[in-house]
């Protein structure tokens, strides 16, 4: 069903259509026990973009942390240099140098937004590009707006059976 809505926003955004496939829509939501954002469906035309990187991501590191902690967030402004691009990483979003190593991705745009309903936050949602300037800020966010109570009330619905690490563990896992 996630994976439905994010194809939906995907063609939105004209994803594949422009600079070769670089983009992705993750939706993460959020485990405040843990204090980490869980992935739970993500889609991009590039299937090497498809791919999922680590289990759980920390609330307080990178484009994540920004959007949840703000509403929404956008950064256009990753360097391509790799020493650059680290340094840019680890400065603005408390991430160190071995996590910034494994990431398989090395977008150099992220837009986010919150996803919440009745005062509760339940997750993010993620587009990226590892081309610069793929998306002009406001219209990236505005058309992600534009999802989000739909987004909002499918995870409060299904929220008790979307997969985490307690209810994957209390099922066997």
């Amino acid at each position: 069903m996630f994976l439905c809505q994010l194809h939906n926003i995907s063609i939105k955004l004209d994803f594949g259509k422009k600079k070769r496939n670089t983009e992705r829509i993750s939706l993460y939501i959020h485990d405040a026990e843990n204090q980490c954002f869980i992935l739970c469906a993500r889609y991009s035309a590039n299937p090497k973009l498809r791919k999922r990187g680590r289990p759980t991501y920390p609330d307080n590191q990178g484009c994540i942390a920004k959007g949840w902690e703000n509403s929404e967030y956008f950064d256009n402004n990753f360097p391509s240099a790799p020493k650059e691009y680290t340094k840019y990483t680890q400065g603005k979003y408390n991430m160190n140098n071995e996590i910034i190593k494994k990431l398989y991705s090395k977008s150099r745009l992220y837009g986010v937004i919150r996803i919440e309903k009745d005062d509760k936050y339940l997750g993010v949602l993620v587009v990226e590009s590892t081309t610069k300037n793929r998306f002009k800020k406001n219209e990236l966010l505005e058309e992600m707006q534009k999802h989000k109570q739909i987004l909002a009330d499918t995870i409060y619905l299904l929220r008790k059976y979307i997969p985490n690490p307690q209810n994957m563990k209390e099922r066997g896992f």
